[in-house]
C-alpha cells in the first residue's frame, strides 16, 4: 500500500500514524467525492455543462463572489491598519468583534439580513434588492478575513521604513502606496482568493435571501438533488463548482506557504500607539466596524426581543414548541440538543485525527515535497463545498457495506471532515514553532517520541488546542448545507429548524427564528472570546 505513498515509504516511524488519517479521509471524503464526480461524468454531461442555464449559473456565481471579494478587501485596509499596525486599549476586543461574522453560521447571517430587508420594507421586492442584500451579507461575513490576513502581515512589516518616509516628507497615503502596499500584495492576494472561495460556496445566504429566484451553483445543486430529484444534473454541476474552487484554493495554498497564517496571534509587541496622525484612519475604520459588523449583530439581538406588541420574551418561550401550526417536526430545544451532541463527537474526531496529521507532518523536513503532499491531502476539503459533501454522502452511503445514511452519525462525521483542515491549520504552525533545541535536549535525556509528544509538545501548544476545539464546535453547530442533506426528522439540527422557521410565514415563526439566531450570536461570540483570550489576543 505504501508503494503509492512515497512520502511515507521511507518513514517507518510514522507509517501507522500516517495511515490512520489517510484511511479516514479516503473512506469518508475521497470516496464520496469520486462517486459524485463519476455520476456527473455519465451520459451527456458535456452538453449539460455547456447549456445556457449552467453557463449563466457559473457566471453569476463567479461575478457575485468577485464583487463581494473586491468590496470586502477594498474597505478592510483602514481597519487592518488600526487593529494590527497600532496599539490601543480594547484593541483585542475589537479584533474579536470583527472576527465573529466569519464564524457565524451562514443561515444566521442570512436571517439577520432577512430581518434588515424586512425592516426596510423591501421584503416583497425581488431582483436587485435581493442581490444587494446577498452581496452585503457576503461582505459582512468575509470582511474579518481580509482584516485578519492583511492586518497580521501588516504588523510584521518593518516600521522603520515608514518612519524614514515620514522624515523625507511623505504623507501617510504616499507611504502606504509606495512602501506598505507592495509588501502586502501576497497577503492581499491570499485574502482575495479565500474570500472569493467562500463567496462562491456560500449556500445559506443565497438560499434564504435569494428566495429561490436568485441561484448560484451551490443552491442549484441542492434544488436539483432534493426537489427535482435530478442527481445527474446535481453531480454535473459539481464539476463546475470544483473548477471554480480549485483555482482559488490552489492560489490560497501557494500564498499560505509564505507564512500567511490566518489564525496566528503571535504579533509583534513593539507597535506604536495611536496618535493624532492616525485620526483619518479612525474616521474611516470605526464607522465601518459599527455599520458593517456591530449594527447587523445588534439587529439580530434586538429583533429577538421584539414582536408586534413591543418588547417581549415570548420569542424565547416559544422555542420549546413546534412553531405556528406545528411547522416543525422537532422543537428548537431538541434540535439544539442534537447539535450539541454532534458537536461533542466532531470535537473528539477532529482533534484526534488533526493531532495525528500534525504529529506526522512535523516529522518531515520543513520544506520537503513530501510534507506538502501530505498536508495537501487533508486541506482539499476546504475547497469542496459542504453541499457537494452532503450530496456525496447522500448518494454513496445509502446502503451496502457502510449504510451511514440511515444513522445519526452521518452528520457529525461529515462535519468532522469540514473541521479537520481548520484544526490542522491552527495546530500545525503552533507545533512547528516549538523550539528544536528543547526536543533535542529531551532526546539527549533519552525521552521517547511519545514522551516528547505528550510531555513537551502538547503542553506548549495547549492554547492552540483550545482554539482549535472552539472552532471545531462552531463549525459543527453552525453547519447548514451538509446537515440539510443528511439530518431529518428527529435528528434535525439547529440550522435545519432555523431555515424551516424563516421560510414559513407567520409572526411567531419569524420571532422564534430571530430568538434562536440571537442565541447563536451569543454562543459564537462567547466561544470566540474565550478561545482567543486564551491565545492572548483579547486585550
Amino acid at each position: 500500500m505504501l508503494t503509492g505513498l512515497p512520502f511515507l515509504a521511507n518513514k517507518p516511524g510514522v507509517k501507522a500514524l500516517g495511515l490512520v488519517p489517510l484511511a479516514f479521509f479516503a473512506l469518508l471524503f475521497y470516496w464520496p467525492l469520486a462517486h459524485v464526480i463519476s455520476l456527473g461524468l455519465r451520459g451527456g454531461w458535456l452538453g449539460d455543462l455547456a447549456s445556457k442555464k449552467s453557463v449563466d449559473l457559473a457566471w453569476f456565481t463567479a461575478w457575485q463572489a468577485t464583487l463581494s471579494m473586491l468590496i470586502a478587501v477594498g474597505i478592510s485596509f483602514p481597519t487592518a491598519y488600526l487593529l494590527y499596525h497600532r496599539k490601543f486599549w480594547g484593541q483585542g476586543l475589537l479584533r474579536t468583534i470583527v472576527a465573529i461574522p466569519f464564524v457565524l453560521p451562514s443561515i444566521v447571517v442570512a436571517i439577520g439580513f432577512f430581518s434588515l430587508r424586512k425592516s426596510a420594507n423591501l421584503d416583497g421586492l425581488v431582483g436587485h434588492s435581493n442581490l444587494i442584500f446577498i452581496i452585503a451579507a457576503n461582505v459582512f461575513m468575509n470582511f474579518g478575513i481580509a482584516v485578519r490576513i492583511i492586518g497580521s502581515n501588516w504588523a510584521t512589516l518593518d516600521s522603520s521604513l515608514d518612519d524614514a518616509a515620514s522624515l523625507d516628507g511623505a504623507g501617510p497615503l504616499r507611504t502606504f502606496w509606495s512602501i506598505s502596499l507592495p509588501q502586502l500584495l501576497p497577503a492581499i492576494a491570499a485574502a482575495s482568493s479565500l474570500i472569493f472561495l467562500y463567496g462562491a460556496t456560500n449556500f445559506g445566504i443565497v438560499l434564504v435571501l435569494g428566495g429561490g429566484q436568485i441561484k448560484t451553483i451551490e443552491t442549484e445543486i441542492y434544488f436539483s438533488a432534493t426537489q427535482s430529484l435530478d442527481l445527474h444534473r446535481a453531480a454535473s454541476l459539481v464539476l463546475i463548482q470544483s473548477l471554480l474552487t480549485i483555482v482559488s484554493l490552489s492560489l490560497t495554498f501557494k500564498l499560505s506557504a509564505r507564512n500567511l497564517h490566518f489564525f496566528s496571534h503571535e504579533l509583534p509587541a513593539n507597535k506604536s500607539a495611536l496618535s493624532r496622525k492616525d485620526f483619518s484612519v479612525q474616521i474611516l475604520s470605526l464607522p465601518v466596524i459599527g455599520l458593517l459588523i456591530v449594527a447587523p449583530l445588534l439587529g439580530i439581538l434586538l429583533h429577538a426581543f421584539r414582536s408586534d406588541n413591543g418588547w417581549t420574551l415570548r420569542n424565547f418561550q416559544h422555542l420549546i414548541g413546534f412553531g405556528a401550526r406545528n411547522v416543525l417536526s422537532i422543537s428548537v430545544l431538541d434540535a439544539a440538543v442534537n447539535s450539541c451532541r454532534n458537536a461533542v463527537l466532531v470535537l473528539l474526531i477532529s482533534l484526534f485525527v488533526g493531532l495525528l496529521i500534525c504529529n506526522v507532518a512535523i516529522k518531515f523536513s520543513p520544506r520537503s515535497l513530501s510534507r506538502r503532499i501530505f498536508e495537501a491531502l487533508f486541506q482539499i476539503p476546504v475547497g469542496i463545498s459542504t453541499v457537494v459533501l452532503g450530496l456525496g454522502y447522500l448518494t454513496t452511503f445509502g446502503g451496502g457495506i457502510f449504510p451511514l445514511r440511515s444513522s445519526w452519525l452521518v452528520t457529525p462525521i461529515a462535519q468532522s471532515i469540514l473541521a479537520i483542515p481548520l484544526v490542522v491549520r491552527i495546530l500545525l504552525p503552533a507545533l512547528l514553532a516549538v523550539g528544536p533545541d528543547l526536543i533535542e535536549s529531551a532526546q539527549t535525556d533519552r525521552a521517547t517520541p511519545g514522551d516528547i509528544w505528550w510531555l513537551i509538545q502538547i503542553p506548549i501548544v495547549k492554547s492552540a488546542i483550545y482554539l482549535a476545539a472552539g472552532y471545531a464546535v462552531i463549525i459543527s453547530i453552525g453547519d447548514f448545507a451538509a446537515a440539510n442533506f443528511l439530518s431529518y426528522g428527529d435528528q434535525a439540527t439547529l440550522p435545519n429548524v432555523l431555515f424551516q422557521l424563516i421560510s414559513r410565514p407567520g409572526a411567531q415563526n419569524y420571532g422564534m427564528a430571530m430568538a434562536a439566531s440571537a442565541l447563536f450570536v451569543a454562543l459564537t461570540a462567547s466561544v470566540i472570546f474565550l478561545t482567543e483570550r486564551r491565545e492572548g489576543s483579547t486585550l
